[in-house]
């Protein structure tokens, strides 16, 4: 947390490159919540401004700094998107990969990669947001893994799609691009929608059916995931 409208910004901790101070982390419960965070020094200067990589690695660690303020770590986070400026060369499953590097694995959270045309300040390419989850990996959880397989991409990194902690479940966003590989022609919109919501409903299903809940996905009495 940061302290009183208009005092210095603290050298330990990244701001945003705006005129007043502001939250970085807040938590709801066993819940924590980082928006908005960037590649971003103390003063709100991104440190690498053409770098990709680097932008990735900077926000991810920037994540890690406002999650300490919440007694939490990387480790605790479940479900991160992820706006960003794709290119030519850089794109979804890149950018995935890029990510799945600096974040713990096995199993990594679920990550939602957001193309967008613009970003709020200069020079930034990625914007990151997590929901982390105090401790949910000293527990039983159940997942759903699977390479990344979208059409004309370079690389097809395992990606984690769906994640039940407790009763917090976190799914990765899905597009027509998601299941275009294979298939001849143009998928129409009610095709898109019917394969996002089949599938969704396919991961959704295979961690609420799982041991120690009932037909409903509710935990049963007994049971601590």
């Amino acid at each position: 947390m940061m302290g009183e409208k208009n005092m210095e910004p603290q050298e330990n901790i990244w701001h945003l490159p705006v005129g007043c101070t502001h939250e970085v982390a807040a938590s709801a419960a066993l819940l924590s919540f980082v928006g908005g965070a960037g590649d971003f020094d103390h003063k709100g200067r991104v440190r690498c401004p053409k770098d990709y990589g680097g932008q990735i690695k900077g926000a991810i660690k920037n994540v890690g700094s406002a999650l300490t303020q919440e007694n939490c770590s990387l480790a605790d986070i479940i479900r991160v998107k992820a706006f960003v400026q794709l290119s030519d060369e850089v794109g979804e499953a890149e950018v995935t990969e890029m990510l799945l590097e600096v974040l713990p694995d096995y199993p990594a959270p679920v990550i939602s990669i957001v193309p967008v045309e613009i970003q709020p300040f200069p020079d930034q390419k990625v914007q990151i947001q997590v929901i982390a989850m105090r401790g949910w990996r000293e527990q039983e959880c159940q997942f759903v893994e699977s390479p990344l397989d979208l059409a004309g991409a370079k690389t097809n990194p395992t990606v984690t799609r769906v994640l039940r902690a407790g009763e917090v479940i976190a799914t990765s966003n899905r597009t027509a691009d998601h299941f275009s590989v294979g298939i001849k022609g143009e998928m129409s919109g009610e095709d898109q929608s019917h394969a996002i919501m089949t599938s969704l409903n396919s991961d959704l299903e295979s961690v609420c059916h799982a041991p120690g809940f009932d037909e409903n996905g509710r935990l049963l009495s007994g049971h601590y995931p």
